[in-house]
């Protein structure tokens, strides 16, 4: 009775460590052509597959979107130019900068892995022995990298800031010049009509 009780605790406490877990991470992914699902990974179980093929009739050709449900967000991109879907179902408190990195590290793995021909004619999930592994270390990385990642997107977007900010330098500079150049050309004209 104390250690039935207590099996029930210990099993009420693991049911909380599992769901505060999942708040900060991945927790299932899946690349689909049109609404037709390719590959999917989750460490979890749950009704996240059937929430996420359920979006996958509502995704626009060519558009990138975060959609919140309950306590998780979905975030997905489109590329027009395959109609692949890569879809990513994270906790509330995953960071979106992350995510985003995720979804477009697993484009590029896959289309580098891949070509239109591979896919074309693929059943649903079919390409879940060729794939599923690739997905499953890549959401493990993320999950265990995900201030890593987001300061890679601010370090980017610092050394974009610093281009940026070169670049008006030197357009300023540009400017200077032209002005000097003109000044001389000026001058150089009047010199020769001096000069006749």
């Amino acid at each position: 009775s104390i250690i039935n009780r207590l099996k029930n605790k210990l099993k009420l406490i693991n049911i909380r460590f599992y769901y505060i877990k999942m708040e900060e991470e991945i927790i299932y992914a899946v690349i689909a052509k049109g609404e037709k699902p390719l590959v999917e990974y989750s460490n979890y179980t749950g009704s996240f597959r059937q929430q996420c093929i359920e979006q996958l009739s509502k995704i626009e050709r060519n558009s990138s979107k975060a959609i919140q449900i309950d306590d998780t967000i979905i975030f997905y991109l489109n590329d027009a130019h395959t109609n692949l879907t890569f879809l990513a179902m994270a906790g509330k408190k995953y960071p979106k900068a992350t995510a985003v990195g995720f979804l477009n590290d697993i484009q590029k793995t896959f289309t580098n892995q891949f070509n239109d021909r591979d896919f074309d004619g693929e059943e649903k999930f079919g390409l879940n022995n060729q794939f599923k592994d690739t997905l499953r270390e890549k959401i493990k990385y993320y999950n265990e990298n995900k201030e890593v990642t987001s300061a890679n997107i601010k370090e980017l977007s610092n050394k974009m800031n610093d281009l940026k900010n070169e670049v008006i330098t030197t357009a300023g500079l540009v400017d200077e010049r032209g002005d000097k150049i003109k000044n001389l050309d000026e001058e150089s004209e009047g010199l020769l009509e001096n000069r006749i």
